[in-house]
């Protein structure tokens, strides 16, 4: 880590004449520093939060509606605890500011997790997944090539249920390999129910967390705590947990981002939400977005390249007509789902849905074989 280049990176944004490391307090999200960073148009904000519930319909616009005052670009959220009916028509209720991406599961207490994305960030994503109400990754298309994919998780805390997280820590640990051996820029959110800082707290029973910091830190992972300090400037203490006396407080909410972000760094704040309660503290990334979203004379004008696929029906004649029938029958006599259907298949909205997703992939597989076409 150049901590030089990171301290440039601040002075920068902050359009300050003093080049001495600044030195940071554990003072509040409001403080003049972290003021000048939020209304800074060069930085781009990504924040995390264990919100320890957002079913209540005041706590969900007091989430958002702080969000926006704090100029929040993304807001990862954990332990949503909405049942999985909820999460289809969520967004409805939810100012139009932010796209937004809910999972939960069918056990939906201790469980759901959100990405917020704010609308002019929304054209960027061209991918997103999620499983089981415990992750949700959504990948944008940057400047210059460049992908960036976060990953907000929520992983099970209790040991009893570790076989289910380990499952799902093979299926993150996929993703970050595929992101790492292709370059994109990676950020991981999460309370990962681990004070990494404090190895005598983790108990024999903490093993197969600390296995999981240390697989990210395989992938080039670095913790954007470890960035705010340097040898003559050490980090200030942040914990972002405390019991309901507040006489007990750890550090287990972490944002880690890739390597080759280190170079867009340039601060991380938490803070105690002042509209909601929560026993965490909410985290935000603080980076420099010019070499990753504005364009080179720093106008925001920059859109993300989208190609369409246009078919040359003029071209067909009855070959080629007979051959893309021929794919489709394949494909529809070859497929599991299509295979079997008869009059009394479908019997609900959630098959006929999947039925025709399948269809669907197999008719445009065939169209792209048989049917001339180009890209603009």
């Amino acid at each position: 880590m150049d901590i030089q280049k990171t301290s440039d990176n601040i002075n920068s944004v902050t359009n300050t004449q003093d080049h001495k490391k600044p030195k940071y307090s554990t003072s509040s999200y409001t403080s003049a520093f972290v003021s000048l960073l939020n209304n800074n148009s060069h930085i781009l904000k990504v924040a995390y939060h264990n919100v320890v519930s957002f079913v209540n319909p005041t706590k969900q616009n007091q989430v958002i509606q702080e969000a926006l005052l704090n100029q929040i670009d993304i807001l990862g959220l954990s332990e949503t605890n909405l049942p999985i009916a909820s999460t289809k028509f969520q967004k409805s209720h939810l100012l139009s500011e932010y796209t937004y991406f809910f999972v939960s599961d069918k056990h939906h207490k201790g469980f759901g997790v959100a990405l917020c994305v704010k609308s002019s960030l929304a054209d960027y994503i061209f991918y997103h997944t999620s499983n089981r109400g415990r992750y949700v990754l959504i990948d944008l298309q940057l400047r210059n090539k460049q992908k960036l994919r976060i990953i907000q998780i929520y992983l099970h805390a209790n040991n009893a249920h570790l076989s289910a997280r380990l499952e799902l820590k093979k299926e993150i640990l996929l993703y970050l390999q595929f992101a790492h051996t292709r370059n994109y820029h990676t950020i991981v959110m999460s309370n990962f129910n681990v004070n990494i800082d404090n190895p005598a707290l983790n108990r024999q029973t903490r093993t197969t967390k600390l296995c999981f910091i240390s697989q990210l830190k395989d992938f080039d992972l670095i913790n954007t705590y470890d960035l705010l300090g340097s040898d003559d400037s050490p980090k200030p203490y942040q914990y972002t947990w405390h019991n309901v006396s507040n006489t007990i407080s750890s550090r287990i909410d972490y944002i880690w981002c890739s390597l080759p972000l280190m170079s867009n760094f340039v601060y991380q704040s938490s803070f105690k939400s002042e509209l909601y309660q929560s026993d965490h503290r909410q985290l935000v990334l603080f980076l420099d977005k010019r070499s990753l979203i504005l364009s080179a004379n720093g106008s925001t004008n920059w859109t993300p390249q989208r190609s369409t696929i246009k078919y040359q029906y003029d071209h067909m004649d009855s070959t080629l007509w007979d051959s893309f029938s021929a794919a489709t029958d394949a494909f529809a006599s070859s497929n599991s789902v299509l295979s079997g259907l008869n009059d009394s298949s479908i019997r609900t909205t959630k098959h006929l849905n999947s039925v025709w997703d399948t269809l669907r992939t197999g008719i445009i597989q065939a169209a792209k074989a048989h049917i001339p076409h180009f890209q603009v």
